[in-house]
């Protein structure tokens, strides 16, 4: 029985990538928890392939909301980061429609979905790290 094998894959936490540098004499799993990882990842060319580009930018869109609510991060902050990822591969037209098609939806499910009570701060609610790993079943 063999393993299966994806390239890019959602564990929960983050993206897992097979490193193609490093292929075909090596297979090796990248994990990916931070944005600055995963634009590295992307601009070296660990992902390739338009289908397998675009599924790590839509991520990338789960794996900004996830780091922004680890580290506290303002709206402005997400959406920061989810642009970097966007724009990491200028020709790769399917990772921006990937991540433009995630992104659309971010409104509507901080709406419908699970919002954050406001804080002392005056941070307005935005969708959260539940959000990211339940979003495609639960909303």
């Amino acid at each position: 029985m063999s393993q299966e094998l994806r390239t890019v894959d959602w564990t929960g936490t983050g993206i897992a990538l097979i490193d193609q540098t490093l292929l075909p004499h090596r297979t090796e799993t990248m994990h990916v928890r931070d944005v600055d990882t995963l634009v590295d990842a992307i601009q070296r060319l660990v992902v390739r392939g338009a289908p397998a580009i675009g599924a790590a930018g839509a991520y990338g869109v789960a794996l900004a909301l996830l780091q922004g609510e680890r580290e506290d991060w303002t709206d402005g902050e997400i959406l920061r980061a989810i642009s970097r990822v966007r724009e990491a591969r200028p020709t790769a037209v399917n990772l921006m429609v990937c991540v433009d098609r995630v992104t659309a939806r971010l409104p509507k499910a901080s709406t419908r979905c699970w919002r954050r009570p406001r804080r002392s701060s005056g941070r307005t609610s935005r969708p959260t790290a539940r959000w990211a790993r339940t979003a495609p079943t639960g909303c």
